[in-house]
């Protein structure tokens, strides 16, 4: 019985933790044109059509390229040539009556 307490002890710490450790996606590429990058943990990875955003994001295009990215919401982002935005904050959850993104521009044109 003691061991049955400890292992059910220990997985009720342990899930949460673990569950704690991966951020969900908030969304992903609809298109990627040119030179586009994700900076995500100070690693710059080419993005993909259907590449996955996840908070804290900053999506860069170089010259002549262009990238367009859709939110859990379905909002659309569109970025055009030269432009760096940061996805500081992203929450969406319809059921609590919770919606808010914040996103910091660096520079370039955005709608």
């Amino acid at each position: 019985m003691k061991r049955l307490f400890i292992f059910c002890l220990t997985i009720t710490i342990l899930l949460p933790c673990l569950a704690m450790g991966k951020e969900s996606p908030i969304g992903n590429a609809k298109t990627s044109n040119g030179d586009v990058v994700v900076i995500r943990n100070a690693k710059q990875i080419p993005l993909s059509i259907g590449d996955k955003i996840f908070p804290n994001d900053t999506i860069r295009t170089g010259t002549a390229s262009s990238a367009g990215i859709i939110f859990e919401d379905n909002t659309i982002l569109s970025l055009g040539p030269d432009s760096e935005i940061l996805i500081d904050k992203y929450v969406f959850a319809p059921e609590k009556g919770i919606f808010s993104k914040i996103a910091s521009m660096a520079k370039g044109t955005a709608s």
